[in-house]
């Protein structure tokens, strides 16, 4: 920090890792100057555009970017706070809507320790705050993802808050983003899934990836059916079923497939009246992913 103190020239060199080692003592000693450079640099690194840059170019330091956001905390640095708890929570938007679609969350690049370090800032957003609507979906979006990752029942009725006290959350929804990171590399490595068995000619065949699970098309009379081999609550869990559409009738089922990343083979349940047969499936692997 002398330097900087001592050659008032060597500040138009300031860089990010010396305004981390200068920022809280300049706003402890009431040096506004100092910390109005420290403010300005800061906004300049976490400005959106630059930190994309920085991703793209696998040069993005989480964790001085977390720190930043802290101390902006800390000096009252209302928009560099604003700017950096708004990329920390964009990682988190679609988080739970993308594992049920078989893809990554972009929250997979998180840590225990990066998490450790992030939920305290979050606890500090109130909807009381005038900026509390720029976060309000993207906390919606975590809030959803806790209750799935805790698996608690009255986690509905929890506040967020809540969930991000429970005891070993961070572990938790980091396993839960490493399960999507899996399920989106199976999904590229089936090409398709081959139905067989249901005695039903519009239903056996071959279904292709879609979305939350794989579907096939078919017509029946000149119209057209839509079946879905796709996770769906059953009892109380979310379960592999095969479905038809529109109706949104189940007619088979999986027990026990919760925890399971694809569809199995058999020990298919039926459900439905005009399921009489016995389905199995088999997975038609590509020979190459990308």
């Amino acid at each position: 920090m002398n330097k900087f103190l001592d050659d008032p020239l060597a500040i138009r060199d300031m860089n990010i890792d010396d305004v981390l080692d200068v920022v809280l003592l300049y706003d402890k000693y009431e040096f506004t100057q100092g910390t109005k450079l420290c403010e300005k640099i800061m906004l300049d690194y976490l400005e959106l555009k630059s930190l994309k840059e920085l991703h793209q170019a696998y040069k993005l330091d989480l964790h001085l970017v977390i720190d930043l956001t802290a101390i902006a905390h800390q000096t009252n640095m209302g928009k560099v706070f604003e700017f950096g708890i708004r990329y920390l929570l964009g990682k988190f938007r679609y988080g739970v809507r993308r594992v049920r679609q078989g893809q990554k969350s972009s929250a997979i690049m998180f840590t225990e320790e990066h998490l450790k370090k992030i939920f305290p800032l979050l606890k500090l957003l109130s909807p009381y705050d005038d900026t509390y609507e720029l976060y309000e979906h993207e906390l919606l979006e975590l809030e959803d993802t806790l209750v799935q990752v805790l698996h608690r029942p009255d986690g509905i009725n929890k506040s967020l808050t809540d969930m991000l006290n429970e005891p070993g959350v961070e572990k938790l929804l980091v396993a839960y983003y490493r399960q999507s990171e899996n399920k989106d590399l199976i999904k590229k490595c089936i090409s398709l899934i081959e139905l067989s068995g249901t005695g039903q000619r519009n239903l056996d065949g071959p279904f292709i990836g879609y979305f939350s699970g794989w579907r096939r098309i078919a017509t029946n009379d000149g119209g057209r059916l839509t079946f879905m081999i796709e996770r769906t609550k059953k009892d109380g869990d979310e379960v592999w079923a095969i479905v038809r559409y529109p109706a949104n009738k189940i007619y088979w089922w999986a027990p026990y497939s919760q925890n399971l990343s694809v569809p199995p083979l058999r020990g298919w349940v039926p459900c439905d009246e005009l399921a009489k047969g016995n389905p199995t499936l088999k997975y038609i692997l590509n020979e190459t992913v990308e």
